[in-house]
């Protein structure tokens, strides 16, 4: 990738999201760079033990270091939070476990949002989880084939498993064979996003496919700021991870890309010259912060955010 490169698009990290959105938006024909401060997928981490291995072996190889702000319940003690930094993000060194999230979220999501902009329900989203699945059972109103990624039952039940759900069916919690249906509450196994036992990172969306896109992807690339011309973006300043040697300036003009809180971008690593705070967003979203450590005080369920 040359210096002063444009494209059409400039997704910042390869991660979860970023596989996808860069595939995505590159299937559509646009020219779309993907920068990403971490290396290549490999695929030693595809198998559980010596992911497990690798990860304890080079830490900070393929995942960033971060911590949460002290936390109260916890004694003022800070939370080892990482995520990954590597093509795939934190699906590519995670736990591999499948579950959407319960429908009434989604659908609580689409109540709270003005109705021009529809699409957040749950039957609304369930094409598009559908379209990123290569279920290992058959195809049906609830999961899809012949997507990137691999979604199978898990391989291995234990009797200590097996005992903890026996003892779910003796206090009356239900079995549910499927916690990405309509019957999300009650006691299973959890599907895996693996294929025939082995993991399936989003990292698989930057592989050929016949409705994925291929964009130019950046290794070892983290971006050191967002440049703005008034309230737009125009480009991303770039330089060279630490572990690869000193800064390496470059610069990459987008015609789109996405803005949000300096907080949220500094945690990110880039530099924020254009600031949202959070009482610029939406009350819907602000009120719908995934990150946090949970507690539970005089019987209701807290969290602090991280």
């Amino acid at each position: 990738m040359p210096l002063g490169a444009t494209f059409d698009y400039v997704v910042v990290g390869a991660g979860t999201a970023g596989c996808v959105v860069a595939s995505r938006l590159a299937a559509t024909g646009a020219s779309v760079a993907l920068l990403e401060a971490g290396g290549r997928y490999r695929r030693v981490l595809d198998v559980p033990l010596l992911s497990l291995w690798a990860w304890l072996g080079r830490p900070e190889r393929y995942c960033w270091q971060n911590f949460t702000e002290p936390q109260a319940a916890l004694d003022g003690r800070r939370v080892f939070f990482p995520s990954g930094r590597l093509v795939g993000g934190s699906s590519a060194i995670n736990a591999m476990i499948y579950c959407r999230g319960h429908r009434a979220s989604y659908d609580r999501w689409q109540d709270r949002t003005a109705s021009d902009a529809p699409g957040w329900s749950y039957d609304a989203l369930l094409p598009y989880f559908r379209r990123g699945e290569d279920f290992e059972g058959d195809e049906s109103v609830h999961h899809g084939t012949g997507g990137p990624i691999g979604v199978s039952a898990s391989r291995h039940p234990t009797a200590l498993a097996d005992a903890f759900l026996r003892g779910c069916d003796e206090l009356g919690i239900r079995r549910t064979s499927d916690f990405n249906s309509e019957t999300a509450e009650g006691a299973s196994y959890l599907h895996m996003t693996q294929r025939r036992g082995r993991r399936t990172s989003s990292a698989r969306y930057l592989d050929p496919g016949p409705d994925l896109g291929v964009p130019t992807v950046r290794l070892g690339s983290p971006v050191r700021r967002i440049a703005f011309e008034g309230g737009r973006a125009t480009g991303v300043e770039v330089g060279h991870a630490m572990h690869h040697g000193g800064p390496y300036p470059a610069s990459t003009d987008p015609r789109e890309t996405s803005v949000g809180s300096a907080a949220i971008l500094r945690f990110a690593r880039p530099v924020c010259y254009q600031d949202f705070p959070p009482s610029a967003l939406p009350e819907e979203l602000r009120n719908e912060n995934p990150r946090g450590i949970w507690r539970m005080i005089d019987g209701v369920f807290t969290k602090d955010a991280v």
